[in-house]
């Protein structure tokens, strides 16, 4: 009886829906981590380039005086 328990529980698992559902979950959490990064890497890009863009102008002023 334990084991046909056992055997139950298992085709549970790993029934189709609850597969798709846990491929589904994992690339989601992948994707979400991934969509993360690329906006914190777009972040410092435009921080960098926002400094840069105010050095030149500063460069500029200093040229002018």
């Amino acid at each position: 009886m334990d084991k046909l328990m056992w055997v139950k529980k298992l085709r549970q698992i790993l029934s189709p829906g609850y597969v798709v559902n846990l491929c589904f979950f994992i690339v989601f959490c992948f994707s979400t981590l991934l969509i993360w990064r690329e906006i914190k890497v777009l972040e410092e890009a435009y921080v960098a380039n926002q400094r840069n863009n105010l050095e030149n102008v500063s460069h500029e002023f200093d040229s002018l005086l």
